[in-house]
C-alpha cells in the first residue's frame, strides 16, 4: 500500500465512490463534519496517483495549479472562490475560451472545482478537470483530482501523462505579514 493512502487511511474508509452519490459527475471528497474558513493561501503537499502505476505529472512552463498536478503548487481561496497567479480564478477563461462547464465553489465544507474548456491556438487542446475537497482539520484538505486533457500540439511541454485519478492532500500555507517579513520574524 503506497505511503500516503497507509497515511491516511482513517479518513478514506468515509470516501465517496467517484462519480457517485449526488454530486453529479464531480469526484467525491471524504465526508466531514468539520467546517473551516477556507480563505488563504493552499499548497498541494502530497499526490497518489490511484488508477494507474505511471509515474506522477512534472512541472510544466504552461502548468496552472491543478494542470499538470504537481506536489509544491500554490493558490489561493477569497470569499468562496480559488484563484490562481494574478488574481484570476482558477481555469476561468483560460486559454482564452470561456469553459463549456465551470465550478469553482469553496463553502467551509467542500472546495469543488469542475471545469470542461477546449481552446484553439497553434493546435487544438480540450481540459475536464475535477477536483473535490473536504477539510479534515483547520489547515488540511483531502480529496480526489481527476485530469484528462488532450492536445494535437507538438512538442509537447507535458514529461509525464497529466491524466488519471490523484489523491491529494492540501494544506494552509501560512502567509508573513509584509512587516514580519521585511523585520525578519
Amino acid at each position: 500500500m503506497p505511503a500516503l493512502a497507509r497515511s491516511l487511511l482513517p479518513p478514506f474508509l468515509r470516501l465517496a465512490a467517484c462519480g457517485g452519490s449526488n454530486r453529479g459527475s464531480v469526484v467525491g471528497p471524504p465526508e466531514s463534519n468539520v467546517v473551516i474558513d477556507m480563505n488563504g493561501m493552499w499548497a498541494v503537499t502530497d499526490i497518489e496517483r490511484r488508477n494507474s502505476p505511471a509515474p506522477l505529472p512534472t512541472a510544466s512552463p504552461i502548468g496552472a495549479p491543478f494542470f499538470p498536478l504537481v506536489s509544491g503548487q500554490f493558490f489561493g481561496i477569497n470569499n468562496g472562490v480559488a484563484y490562481g497567479p494574478g488574481a484570476i480564478p482558477l481555469f476561468d477563461d483560460w486559454g482564452g475560451v470561456e469553459p463549456a462547464r465551470y465550478s469553482n465553489v469553496a463553502d467551509g465544507r467542500t472546495f469543488v472545482l469542475d471545469v470542461e474548456t477546449a481552446w484553439l491556438s497553434s493546435c487544438s487542446s480540450t481540459l475536464t478537470l475535477r477536483a473535490a475537497f473536504s477539510p479534515i482539520d483547520e489547515d488540511t484538505m483531502l480529496g480526489y483530482v481527476t485530469v484528462q486533457y488532450g492536445s494535437d500540439c507538438s512538442p509537447s511541454y507535458l514529461i509525464h501523462d497529466p491524466n488519471g485519478v490523484f489523491l491529494v492532500r492540501l494544506v494552509r500555507v501560512a502567509v508573513q505579514a509584509a512587516g514580519d517579513a521585511a523585520s525578519g520574524r
